[in-house]
């Protein structure tokens, strides 16, 4: 029995010493980031907003957690300048939660600076991988009532979310402005890979350069030889050689 007893001891002193859990370390982590962005708002000079940015890009790895979250969320209203509130959308819309693309998109609508509003679409593709299918539904879901950077940036992260169900509604837009055609025929081939050769292979012969641009980075995104050769024979064609 004392042996037991003994054993056990050992085995409490051994983990003590091993320090604490993969978990533990990761909750004590973000609660000691949590306390320092507190710490840095007391201030609002050039050297704690510089420091507070760095502490809301130093949340990326925990943008899942539910205390993260809610902290980048308040950092939206607290953060005035453009870099960090585009650090808060780089972070927060990867978070792969709909709930945060709401929250985002209702507050970019009223955003007058373009960068933060830019930078969702690059936020997108931070989504971790389980939640892109849910993630597509409702940027698709918001991009019928965006207008302008806001609709340019979500065309850009369905292309970084890149799910197979945001084909068909891609195809089907209509009236596009050349920066949204250009998002959006890279999204076709990240989306739909080879049901978006046929789509891509036409644009691709188009007279504006930044349209036939945009359709081989789409093509680029089909990851098929059938692709290779529709550029191979785009290309081929507008030289005048085939």
């Amino acid at each position: 029995m004392r042996r037991v007893a003994a054993a056990a001891a050992l085995v409490g002193l051994l983990a003590l010493a091993a320090g604490p859990r993969p978990a533990e370390a990761q909750d004590d982590r973000l609660r000691s980031l949590a306390k320092r962005y507190d710490e840095l708002s007391k201030n609002h000079d050039d050297d704690a907003n510089r420091e507070r940015r760095y502490v809301l890009l130093d949340l990326f790895p925990y943008r899942e957690d539910k205390s993260a979250r809610k902290l980048l969320r308040d950092a939206w209203d607290e953060e005035k300048t453009v870099d960090n509130r585009v650090a808060v959308v780089h972070v927060l819309g990867g978070s792969g939660d709909p709930k945060d693309l709401d929250f985002l998109v209702g507050e970019l609508k009223k955003e007058r600076l373009r960068s933060p509003v830019i930078a969702l679409g690059e936020a997108l593709s931070f989504t971790p991988d389980d939640k892109r299918a849910e993630m597509s539904e409702r940027a698709l879901k918001h991009l019928g009532r965006a207008r302008d950077d806001l609709r340019v940036a979500l065309l850009e992260g369905l292309g970084h979310l890149a799910h197979g169900d945001a084909f068909d509604p891609l195809l089907k837009l209509a009236k596009l402005d050349p920066a949204e055609r250009f998002e959006r025929n890279v999204a076709l081939g990240r989306c739909g890979g080879e049901r978006a050769l046929e789509a891509l292979t036409a644009e691709a012969a188009d007279l504006d350069a930044a349209v036939r641009l945009s359709a081989v980075l789409g093509l680029a995104g089909v990851h098929a030889d059938t692709a290779w050769e529709a550029v191979r024979a785009s290309t081929l064609e507008r030289l005048g050689t085939q």
